[in-house]
This record gives structure tokens, sequence and C-alpha cells, in this order.
């Protein structure tokens, strides 16, 4: 950060001189007083002044914009390290699951626990296949249509293996980013 800020003073100095330099070769304020002279009842010969304020404003407005998104994208980084940390990187399972009970999202620990390697192996499918009791996980999604949250002190699953494990469960339906129960 540091190196592009002193690349772009310096790129500015250089600019500004350039332009000083210029503009005096070609005695640029007599050429704009030559051919504003004309027009000075219609204050035209304030317009160089009032160019280089509104210049000088939107610099201060990119300047600030750009320190806005730096703080944005720091605070998105602060908040995929906590995504990381509380979906990823805990041995506790999360799903995802629309009310139909079509996975969408889980992280490596609930793929573990129901025998998959990979994470996206499990998306697309169906939650229900994975109760050990079918006929459980349509009154859980219908108690979830009602907005109701389900804690479960022992739910059985069965694996991709068939084998049966058992979880501690918390059931709740949240709306997506689209606005639907899931």
């Amino acid at each position: 950060l540091q190196t592009s800020l002193r690349r772009d003073v310096l790129i500015v100095v250089a600019v500004t001189l350039a332009t000083f330099v210029f503009s005096s070769a070609i005695d640029l304020r007599e050429w704009v007083e030559n051919f504003t002279g004309p027009l000075e009842a219609y204050q035209i010969d304030e317009l160089p002044l009032t160019l280089l304020a509104t210049a000088l404003t939107l610099a201060w407005f990119s300047w600030r914009r750009a320190k806005q998104e730096v703080e944005q994208v720091e605070l998105r980084l602060i908040g995929e390290r906590q995504y990381r940390a509380l979906f990823v990187e805990t041995r506790a399972g999360n799903v995802v699951a629309s009310l139909d009970g079509r996975i969408k999202l889980v992280n490596p620990a609930a793929a573990q626990l129901l025998g998959f390697a990979a994470t996206e192996e499990l998306n697309g499918r169906m939650l229900g296949d994975y109760y050990l009791d079918g006929s459980l996980w349509v009154e859980h999604r219908d108690r979830l249509l009602n907005a109701e949250k389900i804690d479960l002190p022992v739910l059985q699953l069965k694996r991709c293996d068939g084998r049966c494990v058992q979880a501690v469960a918390k059931l709740a339906a949240r709306l997506s980013p689209e606005g639907e129960r899931e």
C-alpha cells in the first residue's frame, strides 16, 4: 500500500510539473484570457478555477470511496474467517437443505458423518434418504414448515454404506437469500 501511495504521489507531482512547464511554454493563461475575454459577461473566465474545484472534490470522493471499499473487503475477510471457523473447520455437522429435503450445502463434518469423502457428493441429494426412519423426516419437515425449532437429543441416521449413526440434532427453518424457507 505504501509503495503504490508513493508511486501515485510521484505521478501527481510529475503531471502537475509537466502541466506547469507546458502551460508556461505556450503562455496558456494569456491564451485562455484572449479566448474567454469576449465572454466576460458570462463569467467564463471563472471556469478554470471552478473546474479545479470540481477536480479536487472528485478526487476527495474517489479517495473516500476507495477507503470505504478497503474497509468493506476487510469486513468480508473477517466474515469469511468466521464462516470457516463455524462451518468448515468445526467438528459439528451442518446441513442446509430446502424444505423439500434437497441438500444444498454441507460441511465436511456432516459429509464424514454420513460416510462421504467430499461435501459435494451430498449436494442435491434428499436429506430424508439418510433418516433411518423416513417417516420421521416427513414429521420434521412439517414442523419446520410451521416455523418450529426441533431439538433432538438423538437422531438416528444411516450412512451411505447403510450403517446406522446417531447424532444430536437441532433443526430450524430459515429464509434463504432468495427469501424462501430452507
